[in-house]
């Protein structure tokens, strides 16, 4: 939940759980092509206090956590051949929020802030007209606009 607020409270919009893309990524930014895993550090074999591996039964739990790492791995290289860029938030990271809010892993995978900001900035234009409102508005917040190259 603290992932899922931190991306709709800079105003991006995803899908959950989408079942059609490789290992069901908790949230999906389809015309960004961008996914984002949250995995828990136990359960996903995290190198970090809460991921390791207990005491009792290891014949048991070892197999099948490097079992999961190996699908996890799977599934990141699957999607990446697919063209999607890809993060994995462990749960120890969503324990301080702050830290996950200044760490620019999440920003840098959806999009810059900025371009959204923008985006909204230049609706009110007209469509010749969105170019140069767009870089008007780029100059006032000392970014340089860069336009995809389209074949029109």
């Amino acid at each position: 939940m603290i992932v899922r607020k931190l991306v709709s409270g800079r105003g991006y919009r995803y899908r959950l759980h989408r079942k059609d893309l490789p290992g069901t990524p908790d949230l999906v930014f389809l015309s960004r092509r961008k996914a984002i895993f949250v995995n828990g550090c136990f359960w996903h074999g995290h190198r970090c206090p809460k991921g390791r591996p207990p005491k009792s039964r290891p014949d048991y739990w070892l197999p099948k956590i490097a079992q999961n790492k190996q699908r996890d791995a799977k599934v990141v290289r699957k999607l990446r051949n697919s063209g999607w860029r890809v993060l994995t938030v462990w749960q120890c990271q969503t324990k301080h929020p702050n830290r996950l809010k200044s760490n620019s892993s999440v920003t840098s995978v959806i999009g810059p802030e900025s371009l959204l900001v923008a985006t909204f900035a230049c609706v009110g234009f007209s469509r010749e007209n969105r170019r140069s409102g767009f870089r008007d508005f780029c100059n006032t917040i000392g970014q340089k606009a860069t336009f995809p190259d389209r074949p029109r």
